[in-house]
Protein backbone atom coordinates (compact mmCIF):
# COMPACT_ATOMS: atom_id res chain seq x y z
CA UNK A 1 0.00 0.00 0.00
CA UNK A 2 1.28 3.44 -0.91
CA UNK A 3 1.97 5.79 1.97
CA UNK A 4 1.80 9.56 2.22
CA UNK A 5 3.38 12.35 4.25
CA UNK A 6 1.52 14.16 7.04
CA UNK A 7 3.03 16.93 9.23
CA UNK A 8 2.02 16.77 12.89
CA UNK A 9 2.31 19.47 15.53
CA UNK A 10 1.85 18.72 19.23
CA UNK A 11 2.67 19.84 22.75
CA UNK A 12 5.76 18.09 24.16
CA UNK A 13 5.56 16.31 27.53
CA UNK A 14 6.63 18.12 30.69
CA UNK A 15 8.26 15.11 32.37
CA UNK A 16 11.92 14.05 31.86
CA UNK A 17 13.38 10.73 30.65
CA UNK A 18 11.33 10.44 27.46
CA UNK A 19 13.11 8.37 24.82
CA UNK A 20 10.66 7.69 22.00
CA UNK A 21 7.63 9.08 20.18
CA UNK A 22 5.01 6.75 18.67
CA UNK A 23 2.71 7.86 15.83
CA UNK A 24 -0.70 6.19 15.52
CA UNK A 25 -3.31 6.36 12.76
CA UNK A 26 -6.98 5.46 12.36
CA UNK A 27 -9.66 6.06 9.75
CA UNK A 28 -12.04 7.08 12.56
CA UNK A 29 -11.59 9.48 15.49
CA UNK A 30 -12.98 6.70 17.69
CA UNK A 31 -10.30 4.21 16.58
CA UNK A 32 -8.96 1.66 16.65
CA UNK A 33 -5.54 3.30 16.27
CA UNK A 34 -2.51 1.44 14.93
CA UNK A 35 1.13 2.48 15.20
CA UNK A 36 2.60 3.48 11.85
CA UNK A 37 5.94 4.96 12.90
CA UNK A 38 8.17 5.70 15.88
CA UNK A 39 11.26 7.83 16.39
CA UNK A 40 13.89 8.28 19.07
CA UNK A 41 15.00 11.61 17.56
CA UNK A 42 12.94 13.60 20.04
CA UNK A 43 15.40 16.13 21.46
CA UNK A 44 16.16 16.23 25.18
CA UNK A 45 14.31 17.39 28.29
CA UNK A 46 12.89 20.00 28.60
CA UNK A 47 13.14 20.76 24.89
CA UNK A 48 11.49 17.77 23.27
CA UNK A 49 10.30 18.13 19.69
CA UNK A 50 6.85 19.61 19.05
CA UNK A 51 6.75 18.86 15.33
CA UNK A 52 7.18 15.66 13.37
CA UNK A 53 6.47 14.75 9.78
CA UNK A 54 5.46 11.13 9.33
CA UNK A 55 6.04 9.57 5.93
CA UNK A 56 4.15 6.38 6.78
CA UNK A 57 0.54 7.64 6.79
CA UNK A 58 -1.95 5.54 4.86
CA UNK A 59 -4.32 8.45 4.19
CA UNK A 60 -3.66 12.15 4.76
CA UNK A 61 -7.31 12.60 5.81
CA UNK A 62 -7.13 9.95 8.55
CA UNK A 63 -6.89 10.71 12.28
CA UNK A 64 -3.57 10.74 14.12
CA UNK A 65 -2.54 10.41 17.76
CA UNK A 66 0.78 10.16 19.56
CA UNK A 67 2.18 8.28 22.56
CA UNK A 68 5.41 9.09 24.38
CA UNK A 69 7.62 6.39 25.89
CA UNK A 70 10.06 6.92 28.76
CA UNK A 71 13.37 5.23 29.56
CA UNK A 72 11.63 2.52 31.61
CA UNK A 73 9.26 1.59 28.80
CA UNK A 74 6.24 3.30 30.38
CA UNK A 75 3.81 4.86 27.92
CA UNK A 76 1.80 8.06 28.23
CA UNK A 77 -1.93 8.01 27.51
CA UNK A 78 -2.82 8.29 23.83
CA UNK A 79 -3.28 11.91 22.79
CA UNK A 80 -6.56 13.26 21.48
CA UNK A 81 -6.82 12.50 17.75
CA UNK A 82 -6.42 15.19 15.13
CA UNK A 83 -7.44 14.82 11.53
CA UNK A 84 -4.79 15.10 8.86
CA UNK A 85 -5.27 17.64 6.13
CA UNK A 86 -6.22 20.39 8.59
CA UNK A 87 -3.38 22.82 8.24
CA UNK A 88 -2.17 24.50 11.39
CA UNK A 89 -0.42 27.87 11.48
CA UNK A 90 2.78 25.96 12.23
CA UNK A 91 2.26 23.80 9.14
CA UNK A 92 1.62 26.88 7.01
CA UNK A 93 4.85 28.56 8.10
CA UNK A 94 6.94 25.40 7.74
CA UNK A 95 5.58 24.73 4.26
CA UNK A 96 6.42 28.25 3.10
CA UNK A 97 9.92 28.11 4.61
CA UNK A 98 10.64 24.81 2.85
CA UNK A 99 9.58 26.32 -0.48
CA UNK A 100 12.23 28.99 0.01
CA UNK A 101 14.97 26.52 1.01
CA UNK A 102 14.11 22.85 0.34
CA UNK A 103 17.47 21.66 1.72
CA UNK A 104 16.60 22.54 5.32
CA UNK A 105 15.65 19.86 7.84
CA UNK A 106 11.86 20.17 8.07
CA UNK A 107 11.76 19.01 11.68
CA UNK A 108 14.27 21.69 12.70
CA UNK A 109 12.26 24.28 10.77
CA UNK A 110 9.17 23.15 12.69
CA UNK A 111 10.90 23.61 16.04
CA UNK A 112 12.13 27.08 15.14
CA UNK A 113 8.74 28.09 13.70
CA UNK A 114 6.83 26.95 16.80
CA UNK A 115 9.08 29.01 19.08
CA UNK A 116 8.86 32.11 16.89
CA UNK A 117 5.06 31.96 16.55
CA UNK A 118 4.70 31.76 20.33
CA UNK A 119 7.21 34.52 20.96
CA UNK A 120 6.12 36.91 18.21
CA UNK A 121 2.34 36.54 18.37
CA UNK A 122 1.77 34.91 21.78
CA UNK A 123 -0.56 32.29 20.30
CA UNK A 124 -0.42 28.53 19.93
CA UNK A 125 1.40 27.40 16.78
CA UNK A 126 -1.14 24.58 16.45
CA UNK A 127 -4.25 26.67 15.79
CA UNK A 128 -6.15 25.83 12.60
CA UNK A 129 -8.23 29.00 12.48
CA UNK A 130 -5.75 31.73 11.67
CA UNK A 131 -7.59 33.57 8.91
CA UNK A 132 -7.50 36.72 11.05
CA UNK A 133 -3.74 36.99 10.56
CA UNK A 134 -2.65 39.27 7.74
CA UNK A 135 -0.53 38.08 4.85
CA UNK A 136 2.22 40.35 6.12
CA UNK A 137 2.18 38.70 9.54
CA UNK A 138 2.42 35.21 8.07
CA UNK A 139 5.19 36.28 5.70
CA UNK A 140 7.00 37.89 8.62
CA UNK A 141 6.85 34.60 10.53
CA UNK A 142 8.23 32.82 7.47
CA UNK A 143 11.18 35.18 7.07
CA UNK A 144 12.13 35.16 10.77
CA UNK A 145 11.81 31.37 10.92
CA UNK A 146 13.98 31.01 7.85
CA UNK A 147 16.59 33.35 9.32
CA UNK A 148 16.55 31.53 12.66
CA UNK A 149 16.92 28.13 10.99
CA UNK A 150 19.80 29.35 8.84
CA UNK A 151 21.45 30.76 11.95
CA UNK A 152 20.96 27.40 13.67
CA UNK A 153 22.69 25.73 10.75
CA UNK A 154 25.50 28.26 10.89
CA UNK A 155 26.21 27.72 14.60
CA UNK A 156 25.83 23.95 14.33
CA UNK A 157 28.03 23.48 11.28
CA UNK A 158 30.33 26.50 11.19
CA UNK A 159 31.08 28.14 7.84
CA UNK A 160 28.76 27.09 5.06
CA UNK A 161 27.17 28.44 1.91
CA UNK A 162 23.57 29.51 2.44
CA UNK A 163 20.91 30.58 0.01
CA UNK A 164 17.19 31.19 0.04
CA UNK A 165 14.41 32.74 -2.01
CA UNK A 166 12.22 35.46 -0.51
CA UNK A 167 9.52 36.51 -2.90
CA UNK A 168 11.26 37.51 -6.10
CA UNK A 169 14.58 38.02 -4.32
CA UNK A 170 17.26 35.34 -4.10
CA UNK A 171 20.15 35.73 -1.68
CA UNK A 172 23.38 33.75 -1.45
CA UNK A 173 26.28 34.14 0.95
CA UNK A 174 29.50 32.21 1.17
CA UNK A 175 33.24 32.29 1.90
CA UNK A 176 33.12 34.14 5.23
CA UNK A 177 31.05 34.29 8.38
CA UNK A 178 30.47 38.04 8.18
CA UNK A 179 28.82 37.74 4.77
CA UNK A 180 26.62 34.87 5.96
CA UNK A 181 25.68 36.67 9.18
CA UNK A 182 24.76 39.86 7.32
CA UNK A 183 22.59 37.90 4.91
CA UNK A 184 20.73 36.22 7.78
CA UNK A 185 20.26 39.54 9.59
CA UNK A 186 18.91 41.16 6.44
CA UNK A 187 16.32 38.41 6.11
CA UNK A 188 15.33 38.62 9.77
CA UNK A 189 14.95 42.41 9.67
CA UNK A 190 12.60 42.05 6.71
CA UNK A 191 10.48 39.64 8.72
CA UNK A 192 10.53 41.74 11.89
CA UNK A 193 9.29 44.76 9.93
CA UNK A 194 6.37 42.74 8.58
CA UNK A 195 5.53 41.65 12.13
CA UNK A 196 5.86 45.26 13.35
CA UNK A 197 8.36 44.11 15.97
CA UNK A 198 11.40 46.12 17.07
CA UNK A 199 14.80 44.65 17.76
CA UNK A 200 16.10 41.23 16.81
CA UNK A 201 15.66 37.60 17.86
CA UNK A 202 19.00 36.58 16.39
CA UNK A 203 22.42 37.65 17.65
CA UNK A 204 25.12 39.35 15.64
CA UNK A 205 27.86 36.87 14.80
CA UNK A 206 31.50 37.65 14.10
CA UNK A 207 34.51 35.67 12.92
CA UNK A 208 36.21 35.88 16.33
CA UNK A 209 33.78 33.26 17.62
CA UNK A 210 34.91 30.65 15.13
CA UNK A 211 38.13 28.71 14.62
CA UNK A 212 38.44 26.88 11.29
CA UNK A 213 34.70 27.14 10.87
CA UNK A 214 33.90 25.63 14.29
CA UNK A 215 32.16 27.55 17.05
CA UNK A 216 34.68 28.27 19.83
CA UNK A 217 32.27 29.55 22.46
CA UNK A 218 29.46 27.82 24.29
CA UNK A 219 25.83 28.58 24.82
CA UNK A 220 25.21 28.74 28.54
CA UNK A 221 21.91 29.02 30.43
CA UNK A 222 22.05 29.08 34.22
CA UNK A 223 25.42 27.36 34.10
CA UNK A 224 24.15 24.55 31.85
CA UNK A 225 25.07 23.98 28.22
CA UNK A 226 21.77 23.08 26.50
CA UNK A 227 21.02 21.54 23.12
CA UNK A 228 21.88 24.43 20.79
CA UNK A 229 19.30 23.41 18.19
CA UNK A 230 16.49 24.25 20.61
CA UNK A 231 17.56 27.69 21.85
CA UNK A 232 19.10 29.58 18.97
CA UNK A 233 16.10 31.78 18.32
CA UNK A 234 16.33 32.95 21.94
CA UNK A 235 19.92 34.18 21.68
CA UNK A 236 20.16 37.79 22.83
CA UNK A 237 23.80 38.75 22.55
CA UNK A 238 27.26 37.31 22.09
CA UNK A 239 30.36 38.15 24.12
CA UNK A 240 33.90 37.06 23.33
CA UNK A 241 33.62 33.83 25.29
CA UNK A 242 29.93 33.06 25.79
CA UNK A 243 26.68 33.29 23.92
CA UNK A 244 24.13 34.50 26.45
CA UNK A 245 20.65 33.09 26.05
CA UNK A 246 17.44 34.54 27.40
CA UNK A 247 14.72 32.02 28.21
CA UNK A 248 11.42 33.41 26.81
Amino acid sequence: MATTTVPLGFLPPSQPNMVKLHILESSSPDGPFYEIESTDQIGSYPDYISFFETTKANNSQDYFSIIWEDSKGALTPTSSPIQGGRKTLLGEVVERVMIRNPELDKNVVGEEAAAIIERALHISPFITDYAYLTRSQILGLVYVTLASTLFSELVSEGYTDIDYTAGLISEKANSNLTSISETIQKLEKRGMRLLHMPGSLIATVNDDLFLNGVLKSQIVVDGVIPDTSRLLSAVTRITEDVILVEIP
